[in-house]
């Protein structure tokens, strides 16, 4: 293997670590390694690498509060749209999220509205089956609520037959808040119990975040202030310690 071959397969690997570390909710270190491996993507002229850091600097970015993450995420559609790239589906759904996090619901269904497009055009079974299950949030926030609940319904009865999905925990969430709201009790503290154990299983602070506050919510509901503010506790310590590391820079 010859030195350029060499540092275009470290190039790669270093696009692809930087994609890991925004998985594991590492946005700092993301940040680092997607800019670096941004630098070597553009100094070979690799397209696909390129597009995969500016993705990744751009969702890391807006998951540390830097709203200008999401113009990383535009360019990284646009050079998906230019390359004729399958992966416009799922990065234009990270731009829903994004959007998502900012409190920005009506540009976050939008950009869902267009992975979905881009799913269809490129005939992704898989991609037009996680959009659906995406629209679980769409629907609750736009009081669609008997909608949220039929897919929410489908997730978790696939799962209780045995297979399981990653999507389950959030679907448990979004019927477990309507239940909630409609006073059945009994139903969202299932739901509420189930999507906690599923998350702290899976371990990704996206699902357990969530998972413990309405966990908190439901119990608290239930009169059972001790054991909501168990989970509160959990909660605020994860996030506090969060916080102090940010204004820290650590």
């Amino acid at each position: 293997m010859g030195a350029i071959d060499a540092l275009l397969m470290v190039s790669v690997v270093l696009s692809g670590c930087a994609t890991l570390l925004l998985v594991a909710d590492r946005y700092a270190d993301a940040l680092q390694a997607g800019r670096e491996a941004l630098a070597m993507a553009r100094g070979f002229r690799d397209r696909e690498a390129e597009v995969a850091a500016l993705g990744t600097i751009g969702a890391a970015r807006v998951s540390l509060g830097d709203p200008g993450g999401v113009a990383d995420l535009e360019r990284c559609i646009a050079l998906c749209d230019a390359e004729g790239s399958s992966s416009v589906i799922a990065w234009r759904n990270n731009l829903a999220f994004s959007h998502s996090i900012l409190g920005d619901l009506r540009r976050c269904f939008a950009a869902r509205e267009r992975a979905w497009e881009a799913a269809e055009r490129f005939g992704s079974a898989r991609g037009l089956r996680w959009l659906e299950l995406e629209r679980t949030a769409e629907s609750y926030w736009s009081g669609r609520w008997d909608q949220a609940l039929a897919i929410a319904d489908s997730v978790t009865a696939q799962a209780s037959g045995g297979a399981t999905h990653i999507m389950e925990s959030e679907c448990r969430l979004w019927r477990g808040r309507i239940r909630l709201a409609r006073g059945q009790l009994g139903a969202a503290l299932e739901d509420a119990r189930r999507a906690l154990a599923q998350a702290r299983e899976a371990g990704d602070r996206l699902n357990l975040d969530p998972a413990l506050a309405f966990g908190a919510r439901a119990l608290l509901a239930a009169g059972q202030e001790a054991e909501a503010g168990k989970l509160l506790d959990e909660l605020l310590a994860t996030l506090g310690g969060g916080l102090l590391k940010a204004e820290l820079g650590v």
